[in-house]
């Protein structure tokens, strides 16, 4: 799949811009409701660009600057902060309180671990990191 015909800076803030709200727009699309559509996009707002400014534009320039761009690198360090909630919200109460709702956890942090690799990933083939800057012919420095 060829990159956009853009820099590298543009590619990574469109990335940023559709990547945290593509899977609310998937399930819009198929939602009857323009009501229900409405709110899941801006559900996957609220929740998507916040974690995105936080994690995700550092974790970027972390792995640009490590020279770290491929797919596999970028999905790792997605799943780093969904590990984090898991032993947080899910292991902590069993061990400590054997909390009956633990599984409910467990099945909101599967999902929030799906929805975040797929982010990541409809990021990574917009901005294409592990391209060199010059492969659209153009790059950021005029």
């Amino acid at each position: 799949m060829p990159a956009l015909p853009f820099g590298p800076t543009v590619r990574a803030v469109i990335g940023f811009l559709v990547a945290p709200i593509s899977l609310g727009v998937v399930f819009a699309i198929f939602q009857e409701q323009v009501g229900m559509s409405i709110w899941i996009l801006q559900f996957a707002a609220i929740l998507g660009y916040p974690i995105a400014a936080l994690v995700g534009v550092p974790a970027h320039l972390l792995l640009k600057r490590y020279g770290r761009t491929g797919i596999g690198s970028y999905l790792c360090v997605s799943l780093a902060p969904a590990a984090a909630l898991i032993g947080l919200f899910v292991v902590l109460p069993i061990v400590w309180a054997h909390s009956p709702l633990a599984m409910a956890h467990l099945a909101q942090i599967t999902y929030a671990v799906a929805f975040s690799a797929i982010s990541v990933a409809v990021f990574w083939f917009i901005a294409r990191p592990d391209l060199p800057d010059e492969i659209a012919g153009r790059s950021d420095q005029a």
